[in-house]
């Protein structure tokens, strides 16, 4: 690990950046706009619009985690558990009919996207921190 040390870091730390991006950004960008206007305003989905940040940051995780042989499971379980959710979420709502519209938003169909969506940032959140404590890892002095 010594000689790919600086690589795994900076692999393991951009990674961990762009995994959190997608959680962040829709409150860092809330904020604004509910001061102003009194009323909170949050867009749900954006941390599905965002999702190519975390999938790439997941990815990087994932390969520095396989050099590093640490913090492999959670990882890539978390990963692995929101791609399916986001992807399955995404393809219902094509096969529902609530992508294009032509079937309304409300009832079962959109229970369902709404609970792949959630089940999608849930993981998110589980793979941020732990791509957070690998990157501590990474960095402590032994």
């Amino acid at each position: 690990m010594e000689k790919n040390g600086k690589f795994l870091k900076i692999l393991t730390v951009v990674g961990t950046v762009l995994v959190w991006i997608p959680l962040v950004v829709p409150i860092l960008l809330s904020i604004p706009v509910t001061v102003s206007t009194g009323t909170l305003r949050f867009d749900y989905l954006m941390p599905a619009e965002l999702s190519p940040f975390s999938l790439f940051g997941g990815l990087m995780l994932a390969v520095a985690a396989f050099l590093a042989r640490s913090y492999r499971k959670p990882i890539l379980w978390s990963l692995l558990i929101s791609v399916v959710a986001l992807v399955g979420g995404q393809i219902y709502a094509v096969v529902s009919g609530l992508a294009s519209g032509s079937v309304a938003a409300e009832g079962l169909p959109w229970a369902v996207v709404l609970a792949s969506l959630a089940v999608y940032v849930a993981a998110l959140l589980v793979l941020g921190l732990a791509a957070l404590r690998f990157t501590r890892s990474m960095f402590r002095q032994h």
